[in-house]
């Protein structure tokens, strides 16, 4: 009877040891568990860290791309002496005086259109414009009439829109205000854009002709 009891108590004493060492095993399992979702945390942060900087690295190459791009056209207008093209296009304040404009309308007409368009042309054409053409009158005081003397100009800009927008970067931002159209003109914008770089073209305050 003496020997049972000790049997007992030794098989009582093995069931806590194993029910402890039951809860022990749990416990490691649940700390398991839980370093490893820490862990599948840690990888997905990595893996989202790695993404943006596979992103941010195509963004620099192709920021890159835009520079050279650039240096190489600038490199050749220098070479080539470039001027904007015909200054025999630029009326002379007579010619719009013989068409009833009054002075301040001419200096718009000279500032806001035609020399806007000038420095657009002479930019695009030596690779260095930034991301934004602005054709126009800024201060909204006069509407740019329509006029066959101004096609040329058109041509020009809408030339070079077509042959000189960098392939590369964040694309063109190109803004016309306060300006009257004709259905030629409108052509021409929109054909010489068609295909390239450009990010948004907005009209505002426009006539139609």
């Amino acid at each position: 009877e003496a020997a049972a009891s000790a049997s007992l108590a030794d098989l009582w004493s093995m069931l806590r040891q194993a029910l402890g060492r039951i809860d022990s095993l749990e416990m490691e399992n649940v700390a398991i568990r839980g370093g490893s979702a820490a862990l599948r945390k840690d990888l997905k942060s990595l893996q989202e860290e790695n993404k943006a900087m596979r992103g941010d690295m195509d963004k620099i190459k192709d920021e890159n791309r835009a520079l050279k791009w650039s240096l190489s056209k600038l490199a050749g207008r220098v070479q080539q002496s470039w001027e904007y093209p015909k200054e025999g296009w630029i009326q002379p304040d007579e010619y719009w005086q013989s068409k009833d404009y009054d002075d301040d309308y001419i200096s718009d007409l000279n500032q806001s259109f035609i020399g806007y368009i000038k420095s657009a042309v002479s930019d695009l054409a030596h690779g260095v414009c930034n991301s934004v053409v602005y054709v126009g009158d800024d201060n909204n005081s006069h509407m740019i009439q329509h006029d066959a003397a101004l096609m040329q100009h058109w041509s020009a800009l809408c030339e070079d829109f077509y042959v000189s927008i960098n392939p590369f970067g964040t694309g063109m931002e190109i803004s016309f205000e306060s300006i009257q159209l004709n259905e030629d003109v409108m052509e021409k914008i929109c054909s010489c854009l068609r295909g390239r770089n450009v990010r948004e073209v907005g009209f505002t305050r426009i006539e139609f002709t």
